[in-house]
């Protein structure tokens, strides 16, 4: 063997050696199983001290928040005491003239409620009186108690006309039905709109656990289930973000996520689960942070459910 020719591979050794020190120093930078996701104690700061559950979440409280939505309008609406839509004025299936707008969802006491008329044809006249009705119901939308009752004429209408405000009793864990019905000059209903109030006592129950608390490093996703005792309902969407314990700290995993604009409405009693991603992740502490809201209502919470993950 030459002499430049032993040069040359001492040199092409060298470099070698250099190049793989680089390497184990970028390695370990990042912390073990980073996943090329940069030094893990440089990630942004955590959610603090979470709980996989807020309130009392092993007691379904008992709550006014039927799902109607699940039920056919026509059976709902014959249960309150209310006719069905004719589309002689509301618009109903391409016919009628007037849009319309009554108070819905969830509520606090005290809240104001209102019926609106929106017309769609410029000059136009309605020229009816309008049997504006608040009912309180049972659980199983029964009529209980008849909270108003009032007629209001409605003679030409723009396009956004206030008919009626108002505002609901001064009451906890009440569900209401607000209907509007036109009435003809012979004193018969002519159209009907109808609409459901909830007034939940205003606190959010619920907890969230995954099906394991052991991953692989090898597997890929992970299913997290969350759980609502009511009384309120639920909304949320499916993004979550994942957090790791770094030095007895929680920081924000910086994954490269992207989510669906789902919006999901979960009722008192009903639980829905979720797929997490777990792909990239190296062994340690996880946990993953989900945010809920209370349906109409300016209550919040973030729930987590801790995970390892084994090499």
């Amino acid at each position: 063997m030459g002499k430049g020719s032993w040069k040359k591979r001492r040199r092409y050794a060298a470099l070698l050696l250099a190049f793989g020190l680089l390497a184990g120093c970028g390695a370990g930078a990042g912390g073990e199983g980073d996943g090329g996701l940069g030094d893990e104690r440089t990630w942004a700061a955590g959610s603090g001290e979470l709980s996989s559950r807020i309130g009392n979440p092993d007691n379904a409280v008992s709550a006014p928040a039927n799902d109607a939505g699940n039920i056919a309008a026509e059976e709902w609406w014959t249960l309150a005491g209310y006719g069905q839509p004719t589309g002689k004025w509301f618009l109903q299936d391409g016919a009628g003239h007037l849009g319309y707008g009554l108070t819905a969802g969830t509520h606090r006491p005290g809240d104001a409620v209102t019926v609106e008329l929106f017309a769609h044809e410029a000059d136009f006249r309605l020229d009816r009186d309008i049997r504006i009705r608040l009912t309180e119901l049972t659980d199983e939308l029964e009529p209980a108690a008849v909270i108003l009752d009032t007629i209001v004429h409605a003679g030409p209408v723009g396009s956004h006309e206030v008919v009626y405000t108002g505002t609901l009793p001064d009451k906890l864990n009440a569900l209401y039905v607000l209907g509007a019905e036109i009435v003809g000059e012979d004193g018969g209903t002519e159209d009907t709109r109808a609409a459901l109030i909830r007034v939940p006592v205003p606190e959010i129950n619920a907890s969230v656990r995954l099906d394991r608390a052991v991953y692989g490093s090898g597997e890929e996703t992970a299913v997290l289930a969350v759980m609502n005792a009511g009384p309120t309902v639920l909304t949320f969407g499916v993004d979550y973000h994942i957090e790791k314990k770094v030095d007895g700290e929680w920081r924000i995993v910086p994954l490269d996520l992207a989510f669906d604009s789902i919006g999901l409405m979960l009722q008192p009693g009903q639980q829905h689960e979720l797929k997490v991603h777990l792909g990239g992740l190296g062994p340690g502490e996880y946990r993953v942070v989900k945010p809920l809201r209370a349906e109409g209502l300016d209550l919040t919470a973030e729930l987590a459910a801790e995970f390892t993950i084994e090499s």
